[in-house]
């Protein structure tokens, strides 16, 4: 391996990956220090005069092993990787990963240093890391330097399961937090403000971008009253598909998990003692079968209120970053309902009857009839069709009505810019010819070009070059507002700029007429009593 040694004004001498000729890595930096498994992150201080090894990926956080091919399945094609030299730690998974031009590929536009693309990867609070090949950002750093708009890319791992989101009143009376994830996050964009420079980046120009639980993270990050990055990207996800709970809610999540783990019996110190000290694998494992479900908690603090469509599009949330951040994006795919198809792929069989149930208990009987008949639900479906039904009808109520929720409540506020995103899955799985989850994230970074024809490429670099224009600070197209709902549609062959409507973007409008009757939040309600097994 070629490296090269980074002098750090902060850090010390850092030695990275320099096996490109124009991008520089250093990879797995850790940024924050952790007592136990559900402290709140310290920031890491660095010895003076010492060496930290950027050369390879640090280690990932408790989650599910080769979770990279987990996500392979969704995508429905694998990237080769080693799996053997995947490593997880309990206490050592909060670090970085970042990418810069080499020395001489690019000239800063100012002397305070480049724009900063930072990533929060997805995976329902439960999987992801920034090491997975899918998120490698070499390629959007190279692209942003032949478009002469030089960036600088981080990727960050953060808590996730138990670690990140476990929260009871015992936990508070020894002392814990709620929110370790969201807290990990805040610590990491803490952490570019005081060390980003160094690497050549300006501080003052970070662009946060998540995508799925990565983009809830994104949304709920904006509640900050202090300033964390500059601008915002929400790629399939908002706090409405994975919004914080009220303290009931996580309390019995707790009290489930404790029930799971055969602790129930224990008096609540050897109780907190046991969770601290058990093996890390065995608590991740455990709690996934039994089903927990990690979810952010009002805490009035990192979430200070729920979450919900109306107060959205009434413009009465209040959202801190309405001051600071400076313009936002957020889009979806076609179909990224296929992500739930996940949790409910064991309901499959008698999945019709068994939706239209849940829904008529949910929701007032004409609604109720009118949603079976116009997403194709009846009783006597298929369980293949009705499950593809019942996926559409999650995909429109969890990603693609909430982003015109935070379009119309933020567009008074700061630059809004929509994508649809429409190019198809072309790899053979039960999803080929459809915008499945995560196609436009592996789309903009590049990472599958070896598998997509000259087409497909070039609209993930059209797509990349408008993320790379927005980091520096451009309009990446046309605005959204409320007078002229414009969206960007990416899919090869399409028109790009059109009126952000069913109609011209391949989405229902079914959705839409439904909540003109019960409302949006009736509707994503109802969805998630189902869900959840109601």
């Amino acid at each position: 391996m070629s490296t090269t040694t980074l002098k750090h004004p902060t850090i010390g001498d850092v030695v990275g990956d320099a096996a490109s000729e124009d991008v520089s890595k250093y990879l797995g930096i850790q940024y924050a220090t952790l007592a136990d498994r559900f402290s709140p992150p310290q920031i890491k201080e660095y010895p003076q005069g010492g060496t930290v090894d950027a050369t390879k990926h640090g280690p990932q956080v408790l989650a599910l092993p080769n979770g990279a091919d987990f996500e392979y399945t969704l995508l429905q094609k694998a990237l080769e990787y080693d799996r053997k030299a995947v490593r997880m730690s309990d206490i050592d998974g909060l670090n970085l990963n970042i990418y810069t031009p080499t020395a001489g590929a690019a000239t800063p536009s100012s002397n305070a240093g480049l724009p900063v693309f930072a990533f929060i990867h997805g995976g329902a609070f439960n999987g992801g890391s920034a090491s997975f090949p899918a998120y490698e950002m070499t390629r959007v750093v190279r692209l942003s330097i032949s478009r002469k708009m030089p960036i600088i890319a981080v990727s960050l791992n953060y808590r996730l399961g138990a670690p990140g989101f476990l929260y009871s009143n015992e936990m508070k009376e020894a002392g814990y937090l709620p929110n370790n994830g969201l807290r990990d996050q805040r610590t990491a964009l803490l952490w570019l403000q005081k060390h980003i420079a160094g690497f050549g980046g300006d501080p003052n120009r970070v662009t946060l971008m998540g995508q799925s639980a990565g983009a809830v993270s994104t949304s709920l990050q904006l509640h900050s009253e202090e300033p964390l990055f500059e601008r915002a990207i929400m790629m399939s996800g908002s706090s409405l598909l994975l919004g914080p709970v009220p303290d009931a809610v996580a309390e019995a999540g707790y009290q489930k998990a404790v029930r799971q783990l055969y602790l129930d019996g224990m008096d609540p110190e050897d109780r907190m003692k046991t969770l601290l000290e058990m093996d890390g694998q065995k608590l991740r494992a455990t709690l996934l079968q039994g089903g927990f479900s990690p979810l952010p908690v009002i805490d009035g603090d990192i979430c200070p209120t729920g979450i919900d469509f109306k107060s959205l599009f009434d413009g009465t949330l209040d959202l801190a970053g309405k001051k600071w951040c400076k313009s936002l994006i957020l889009g979806d795919c076609e179909f990224d309902g296929t992500i739930l198809g996940l949790p409910l792929g064991g309901r499959k069989s008698g999945i019709a009857k068994a939706f239209a149930d849940s829904i008529s208990a949910s929701l007032p009987e004409q609604a109720a009839t009118r949603l079976l008949s116009d997403y194709g639900i009846p009783s006597s479906s298929s369980d293949e069709e009705a499950f593809t039904r019942v996926l559409e009808f999650a995909n429109d109520i969890c990603f693609y009505t909430p982003t015109f929720a935070f379009a119309q409540g933020l567009q008074d506020d700061m630059p809004v810019y929509m994508y649809r995103f429409n190019e198809p899955n072309p790899w053979p799985g039960p999803w080929q010819g459809r915008t499945s989850h995560i196609h436009d994230l592996v789309v903009l970074l590049q990472t599958f070009n070896q598998f997509m024809n000259s087409e497909q490429t070039q609209l993930g670099e059209e797509f990349a070059a408008d993320v790379v224009a927005f980091v520096n600070g451009q309009d990446p197209w046309q605005r959204w507002t409320n007078e002229e709902k414009i969206a960007k549609v990416f899919k090869v062959g399409s028109e790009r700029m059109v009126q952000d409507a069913p109609e011209t973007t391949e989405r229902r409008r079914t959705v839409l007429d439904l909540a003109d009757s019960v409302g949006f939040d009736a509707l994503k309600g109802a969805f998630t009593r189902f869900l959840v097994g109601g």
